[in-house]
C-alpha cells in the first residue's frame, strides 16, 4: 500500500477550494467579474481527455528487474530510482528473500509498488523531506 502523508491531500482540498471561493467572492461583487476572471470547471471532461491523450501515445511501462537474494537492497534501489527519495526506513525484517529471477511490469512505478507490497503486507509512506518508511500494514479487528 502506498500513502501519502495527510498533509498532501489536504493542501489538494485547501488549493481547490480557495480557487472556487475566489470566484465565488469575484461573482458577489460583479457579475461580469465573474465572466470575465473565473474558468468553467468541468472537471469529468478533463479526466476524460487525460485518458485518451495517455491511451493514444504509447506510454511506457515502469519495469522492476528481481534477482535471487534479499529483497531489501533491490526494493531500495527502485525506491530511490523512481520516487523522490534518498532515504528508506526499512521497519521490517531485512532477511526476506526473493527465490528467483523475475520481472514486474506495470504502467507505473505506484502499481508495481502495489503489486510487491500486497503479499508481503508492507505499507510504504513517502515523505516531503525524500525520505520514505517501509513498515508492516496492520489489519484491524473488523478485517480479520
Amino acid at each position: 500500500m502506498v500513502s501519502q502523508p495527510y498533509r498532501v491531500v489536504t493542501h489538494k482540498y485547501v488549493i481547490t477550494s480557495s480557487l472556487a471561493l475566489s470566484c465565488l467572492w469575484l461573482a458577489s461583487f460583479s457579475t461580469t467579474a465573474l465572466a470575465a476572471t473565473c474558468p468553467a470547471y468541468v472537471f469529468s471532461e478533463a479526466t476524460r481527455a487525460n485518458q485518451t491523450s495517455h491511451s493514444a501515445a504509447a506510454t511506457p511501462r515502469v519495469q522492476l528487474h528481481l534477482q535471487q537474494g534479499l529483497l531489501k537492497p533491490q526494493f531500495e534501489q527502485f525506491l530511490k530510482r523512481h520516487f523522490p527519495v534518498d532515504l528508506v526506513d526499512w521497519q521490517v525484517s531485512a532477511h526476506y528473500q526473493w527465490p528467483s529471477a523475475f520481472t514486474l511490469s506495470a504502467d507505473s512505478a505506484e502499481q508495481i509498488l502495489e503489486k510487491i507490497t500486497q503479499p508481503y503486507q508492507f505499507r510504504i509512506t513517502v515523505h516531503a523531506n525524500r525520505s520514505a518508511v517501509v513498515s508492516y500494514q496492520f489489519r484491524s479487528q473488523g478485517e480479520l
